[in-house]
């Protein structure tokens, strides 16, 4: 079908093939499509209230694309429609990125999972931690020193005082942590900000979904002598062919960036304001978040989870070991514990039950108890 040779032509360096083949009903991919159309134009069950301006579907089975459409507007207001290689600001999906990098140089050698952070980066030498997580802060003398596997596993004890109700997340904001991706300081600057704070917990005694990554992103800048954007585009996106992947957006391709949306006070959708860094896309930043900056499209997404989920390599291009990535998407929390047991916390889940987590990936361990 024209539809098929159309995605055939689309994400370069992957390998397609109609959903048949691989597995998949069509009939059934052509509800998910549907779905995403009534959802972008308000029809059917949506009863007239549009609640997405679009969306980007695809779907990879047994290591091939058998579908990849998009449904939409890009920018509502311009009449942009959404197109299969739209930017879109992916915020945590960085993390992977991120988390991928620091196991290229694990494997190098660099350092041991158990490794205190301070041996690389001496100013977390000495952390206070929090009597209670939640609780009025009362610091003490953190007993475990911070390792590489804390970072992670969001195990150090780290937040995101942006998301953070707790006395803990306050005093980031009085501290004047700015984790977002527009902050005005260096990853450095970053670093030395986040070794002054008060620790949630004693770490390795918790989970808290939080900066880990971005301090991880230093670590990668320390022991690569380069920057993590340099890092980035020489040693993954470079050989994955990922050429819409990076913490800013060329000026070429500013007019493919998706706008963001929010449900207004009418219940319609509105041009959302800034969320967390997301304005001024070409504007290259001096904060290179590791954790949330990157910008992306889908194919350049399917790249990176095809690579892991074929074991590390994709089209020739070997960018982590086969037991490397089965020892990442182990779960790495104390005990086989998931995530609910170590009290986790994480926006946007109701609760963490049956959630673990690996090197950087969140592993799910039974999913009947989810709420993902």
């Amino acid at each position: 079908s024209l539809f098929f040779l159309r995605t055939m032509a689309s994400v370069a360096g992957l390998d397609s093939a109609k959903p048949e083949e691989v597995g998949i009903s069509s009939e059934r991919l052509q509800r998910f499509r549907e779905h995403f159309e009534a959802a972008a134009d308000g029809s059917g069950r949506f009863k007239g209230l549009p609640r997405i301006p679009g969306a980007v579907l695809a779907v990879m089975r047994k290591g091939k694309l058998c579908h990849l459409s998009a449904t939409g507007k890009r920018d509502i207001e311009k009449g942009l429609p959404m197109e299969p290689d739209t930017i879109f600001r992916i915020y945590s999906l960085s993390k992977i990125v991120t988390s991928v990098a620091v196991l290229q140089l694990y494997e190098r050698g660099f350092f041991q999972l158990d490794d205190p952070l301070h041996e690389i980066l001496p100013q977390f030498k000495d952390m206070y931690a929090n009597e209670t997580p939640n609780g009025v802060i009362q610091p003490y003398r953190a007993k475990t020193p911070i390792s590489i596997r804390h970072l992670l596993t969001h195990t150090s004890g780290f937040s995101y005082g942006s998301f953070d109700p707790s006395p803990v997340g306050q005093y980031y904001k009085e501290s004047g942590i700015d984790e977002s991706p527009s902050s005005a300081d260096t990853l450095e600057q970053f670093a030395d900000k986040m070794s002054n704070v008060v620790l949630k917990f004693e770490p390795g005694s918790g989970f808290n979904y939080g900066v880990s990554t971005d301090i991880l992103g230093r670590v990668v800048e320390v022991l690569s002598g380069k920057s993590l954007a340099d890092y980035f585009s020489e040693n993954i996106f470079g050989p994955l062919g990922m050429v819409d992947t990076g913490f800013f957006v060329e000026p070429s391709k500013a007019n493919r960036v998706c706008t963001m949306y929010e449900m207004g006070p009418d219940n319609k959708l509105q041009p959302a304001a800034p969320v967390f860094g997301a304005d001024l896309p070409t504007q290259q930043r001096p904060f290179q978040s590791g954790g949330a900056g990157l910008f992306s499209t889908v194919p350049d997404q399917l790249k990176i989870f095809a690579m892991l989920a074929n074991k590390g390599e994709l089209a020739g291009a070997r960018v982590l070991g086969t037991a490397t990535v089965e020892f990442m998407t182990r779960n790495h929390l104390p005990g086989g514990k998931d995530a609910a047991q170590m009290h986790g916390q994480m926006a946007d889940f109701a609760h963490m039950r049956g959630l673990g987590w690996g090197l950087g990936v969140a592993v799910v361990l039974s999913p009947e108890s989810g709420d993902f």
